[in-house]
């Protein structure tokens, strides 16, 4: 059994094809720009000239870089130069954070300037992002040499903290009876 397709329903198909495509650019189109308006209409009505999303990421890494810099003069920071360093490259890569969240904020609260923020931000997206992880990853590092400082270089402040909170769980057994202080 031999199906034949002609070149009319061949083309037909093709059409049909080609008008799927167009369909989904066309979406993909109109979905984007809506992104792109409803941002710029939240930037507008905003005090900050940026995005919630992007002023709270602001928010976080100017902490972050105030922390990692107050980590060079750390009692802890003096023994371990992987933490310093950690703390460094940190610091650097919060500040072109910033910077690059700072360049993409509504200069004036004009409606031409919260859509060119809006368009900027989105085309920043995928930069963010990626110094966002890369942050995380660095604060990861820097919480385990902190953790790891503190257990190796105060483990006389460690005991000090265990015992003294045992000597008060042990006078409130005896104080109240009760088992659920110990």
């Amino acid at each position: 059994m031999k199906v034949e397709i002609t070149c009319d329903e061949m083309a037909e198909a093709l059409c049909a094809i080609e008008a799927i495509g167009l369909a989904s650019s066309i979406l993909t189109f109109v979905d984007v720009g809506y992104k792109i308006v409803c941002s710029a209409y939240e930037i507008y009505s905003s005090t900050t000239g940026a995005t919630q999303e992007n002023t709270h990421i602001l928010a976080i890494a100017t902490d972050l870089e105030s922390v990692t810099a107050s980590i060079h003069t750390s009692y802890l920071a003096v023994n371990d130069a992987e933490l310093v360093e950690l703390s460094k490259k940190c610091q650097a890569l919060s500040q072109d954070l910033l910077k690059l969240l700072r360049s993409i904020q509504a200069k004036n609260r004009s409606k031409r300037q919260s859509f060119k923020a809006a368009i900027s931000a989105k085309w920043s997206q995928k930069e963010v992002s990626s110094i966002e992880e890369r942050l995380g990853a660095y604060r990861q590092q820097i919480i385990y040499h902190l953790s790891t400082n503190f257990l190796c270089v105060a483990p006389s402040h460690a005991y000090w903290f265990w015992h003294s909170n045992r000597t008060k769980q042990t006078g409130a057994v005896e104080q109240y009876g009760c088992s659920r202080c110990y």
